[in-house]
């Protein structure tokens, strides 16, 4: 399927970025972010439908953002440049791998969200809990 993308400023999430008051990121890092349209959102939703999670490897987030940062820089696959978040069926972006690593608190709220992330080739899963959990899981 062909990514369908918004302007960042149609994205319900866009606050979380380009918001001083939270992500405030910069605009090399915002150009790095596509939202994804409704459409899409829900057709790469569907996709995860039957996902085993088999042999999945649990982290928590909870700590410092450094040690995150290096779980996640360990864990994701290298070979990834560009990874899918889904916040609600249709509600999702496309970033680059490096940035959610880097930024990835921008991303993932405690408290509030679950996230499912992966690449296009689908060849992993993460889910980020609200309960400050990420569990991994490859195909």
């Amino acid at each position: 399927m062909n990514l369908e993308f918004v302007e960042i400023d149609s994205s319900p999430l866009a606050w979380r970025w380009n918001s001083p008051t939270h992500g405030d990121l910069s605009l090399e890092e915002l150009s790095q972010i596509h939202p994804l349209s409704e459409r899409a959102a829900t057709h790469l939703h569907e996709t995860l439908k039957g996902y085993s999670f088999e042999d999945q490897i649990k982290f928590d987030a909870s700590g410092k953002e450094e040690a995150v940062s290096h779980w996640l820089e360990d864990s994701l696959p290298r070979e990834e440049k560009e990874i899918i978040l889904l916040w609600e069926p249709t509600v999702g972006i496309l970033t680059k791998r490096e940035l959610f690593i880097r930024k990835w608190d921008d991303f993932c709220y405690p408290s509030s969200d679950d996230i499912d992330i992966f690449p296009q080739s689908n060849n992993f899963l993460l889910r980020y809990s609200h309960f400050e959990v990420f569990e991994f899981s490859s195909r």
